[in-house]
């Protein structure tokens, strides 16, 4: 998974980005944010389970989402541990 693999997450940068799907899982409490952004002009697209946490954030809305800069499809929502 994506931000389980960070080995220096301090290192992050952020891109802007926007949300083009969320739902909630009802059976197990979780909700999926899935999102795209840009670095160096190029369109990546990710998805993040969060567990234990929401988000207000709405389909469409402009977010700041986190990257590795020496691997940018590596992504995360939240912000790295």
């Amino acid at each position: 998974d994506w931000s389980s693999d960070v080995c220096s997450s301090d290192l992050w940068k952020t891109a802007p980005g926007s949300i083009t799907r969320r739902f909630y899982y009802s059976y197990n409490f979780k909700m999926q944010v899935d999102y795209s952004y840009y670095v160096s002009g190029t369109k990546y697209n990710g998805k993040e389970i969060l567990v234990h946490k929401t988000t207000d954030a709405q389909q469409g809305d402009a977010v700041e989402i986190w990257y590795d800069p020496d691997n940018p499809e590596k992504s995360s929502f939240s912000k790295p541990d």
